[in-house]
């Protein structure tokens, strides 16, 4: 089968929040965010355009997703009710969530011959994950030094 590309890689279960950002980002340029930050009323409902438009996003959406995540939207009827679901299956939010991503960032260190670039890449993704779970990481140059040092002790 054939994809059509909408310019975004397709969520495949890994980095939902840099996923999420991209569409949020592509949806807003295509004007349609409304539909997945807004509850649809009973009179856009009765809307030709809005549906319309909502039909655009819900397709939008289903073109970001890999044959394996189609099928939790599927029986969702508005690009709304499409993007609630994907949240609460993947945005990991809470404090349990918090508390393990504070861990992974704690245990991770440099390994010799791991480029720099790929360990700063790690770094950033658990601080994006962070942010996306609802943990207040204002100063990522912070939690470095913290890393640093605390490897420096060992």
């Amino acid at each position: 089968m054939k994809a059509y590309k909408v310019g975004l890689p397709q969520f495949d279960g890994t980095h939902f929040a840099i996923w999420k950002f991209r569409v949020e980002l592509l949806l807003e340029e295509k004007e349609l965010s409304d539909h997945i930050e807004k509850e649809p009323t009973a009179s856009n409902l009765a809307l030709a355009e809005w549906k319309s438009k909502d039909v655009k996003t819900r397709n939008l959406i289903v073109k970001c997703l890999t044959n394996d995540y189609v099928d939790s939207v599927r029986g969702q009827t508005t690009a709304r009710q499409m993007w609630k679901t994907l949240l609460e299956a993947h945005e990991k939010t809470g404090a349990v969530s918090e508390m393990f991503l504070r861990k992974k960032l704690l245990a991770l260190k440099y390994v010799d011959g791991e480029s720099m670039e790929k360990h700063l890449a790690s770094f950033d993704s658990i601080v994006t994950d962070l942010r996306a779970a609802g943990a207040d990481v204002k100063t990522p140059k912070a939690i470095t030094y913290r890393i640093v040092t605390d490897g420096a002790d060992r």
